[in-house]
């Protein structure tokens, strides 16, 4: 295993419908979560790291449905 690769942290983010509190999606990342962002029209969720890593999620239509 490289430096680098000793850097990363595997991480999951979980969504929650807020008025259920009912689990509604588990995003696994490859880095820790600093920030995330859903787009405009709601159908892609970006996750960003300290260290400069991105990555963007489309959305399954039942998770759509909730962020809209």
């Amino acid at each position: 295993m490289s430096t680098h690769e000793n850097d990363i942290q595997r991480t999951s983010l979980l969504m929650f419908e807020i008025g259920t509190g009912i689990p509604a999606a588990e995003i696994k990342s490859v880095f820790e979560v600093a920030t995330m962002k859903f787009s405009e029209d709601g159908k892609y969720l970006s996750l960003g790291s300290t260290k400069g890593s991105v990555c963007v999620w489309a959305l399954g239509q039942h998770l759509y449905q909730n962020v809209k």
